[in-house]
């Protein structure tokens, strides 16, 4: 039996005031076995998790998500709580084919 996070288990804990929500449209990457990154639905705040040395991957993995995604265009505003262009995630971020906006990061895959 597997089990995900939301449903069984608690989502681990996170120094962001927000926590993450099993909802229809937000997503996960999973790394090693371990929560990596979640993204909020509608995508305005994305949260890390785990390793750093797994971020780059992980935001690598994400973008192969949303590319599969119908009408995926979001603006991301906040990252681990901040607002998105204070993150060390940046360079990993453009790499995947986010581009700076106003608000945030937008992603139009």
């Amino acid at each position: 039996m597997q089990f995900r996070p939301g449903i069984t288990l608690r989502w681990p804990a996170h120094r962001a005031a927000s926590r993450p929500v099993r909802r229809s449209g937000a997503l996960v990457v999973i790394c090693h076995g371990q929560l990596a990154l979640y993204l909020a639905q509608g995508g305005k705040e994305l949260l890390s998790y785990g390793e750093e040395s797994w971020h780059a991957a992980a935001i690598a993995a994400l973008a192969v998500a949303l590319r599969r995604e119908i009408a995926s265009g979001f603006t991301l505003e906040t990252i681990d709580g901040k607002p998105a262009g204070q993150s060390p995630l940046l360079d990993a971020l453009r790499r995947a084919g986010f581009s700076r906006e106003p608000k945030g990061y937008g992603w139009y895959g």
